[in-house]
């Protein structure tokens, strides 16, 4: 009797200490949130005032070699155009050895919009045939591209409860005449709609489209998600590759 009320008593002695470790947790961990907050927007820096207050400094490697300067200048444009979406005062310049610096506000910034920055923003239309050589990792030609779009717009299709969120691009002349010509010839075929690579719609033609009017949903797990990829798509395709070198947070 008596090892059985030992056994109890340090079951006992474990329980309290998992609980009150847990109540420590519950108590500590939104403090460890905040903390980390404070620092990843600036306000926890040394006080250097070279910058404005909560201004991130982001560093991106161009992963090319030996890039052109008419290319570096193109990339610089776009991925300034992406930011104004987000960020007005955002600045966006070639820095030493290959890289682009990019300051804007800390708030607002989230992991959608840094990779947004990176995504090279390539629409294509591919048709069954061409798919199955994409697949294979073969060569192949799409039938529509980034630059036959003239602009793309996030939109929000409300049906009864429930929500869809997607994009609307609008073909211009030249791809007006090409998607026309495509979805009279291909009815009840499939066209894929690729970005960056991956599939974001496969629809089956039913009919001609005529009005260059094309609509992408039900690939978005929000407003902001779609709004991201517009973004990118109306900035045009990045004619070179980005990679994050380095994130810092300056006052």
């Amino acid at each position: 009797m008596k090892r059985i009320r030992t056994e109890k008593t340090i079951k006992t002695i474990k329980t309290g200490i998992w609980v009150t470790a847990a109540f420590a947790m519950s108590i500590l961990w939104p403090l460890i949130i905040a903390m980390t907050a404070f620092f990843l927007t600036g306000c926890g820096s040394s006080g250097k005032n070279t910058k404005n207050a909560g201004e991130l400094v982001i560093t991106y490697q161009i992963t090319d070699e030996e890039p052109s300067e008419e290319a570096v200048a193109d990339t610089v444009d776009k991925v300034s155009k992406r930011l104004k979406t987000y960020d007005k005062g955002a600045l966006v310049e070639q820095g030493d050895e290959n890289t682009l610096k990019v300051t804007l506000h800390a708030k607002g910034v989230s992991r959608e919009l840094l990779q947004g920055l990176t995504m090279s923003g390539n629409v294509e239309f591919v048709v069954e045939e061409e798919y199955e050589k994409f697949k294979n990792q073969e060569d192949y030609t799409a039938s529509i591209t980034t630059e036959q779009i003239e602009t793309a717009e996030a939109k929000t299709i409300e049906n009864d409860d429930t929500k869809v969120y997607g994009i609307e691009l609008k073909l211009n002349e030249e791809g007006t005449e090409l998607f026309a010509e495509l979805t009279k010839e291909r009815i009840g075929e499939t066209i894929y709609i690729l970005y960056d690579g991956k599939v974001l719609l496969s629809p089956k033609v039913r009919a001609p489209i005529t009005d260059g009017t094309v609509m992408i949903s039900g690939g978005f797990a929000n407003a902001s998600d779609a709004e991201n990829v517009a973004s990118c798509i109306r900035s045009g395709s990045l004619p070179l590759t980005l990679k994050l070198k380095k994130f810092e947070a300056q006052d």
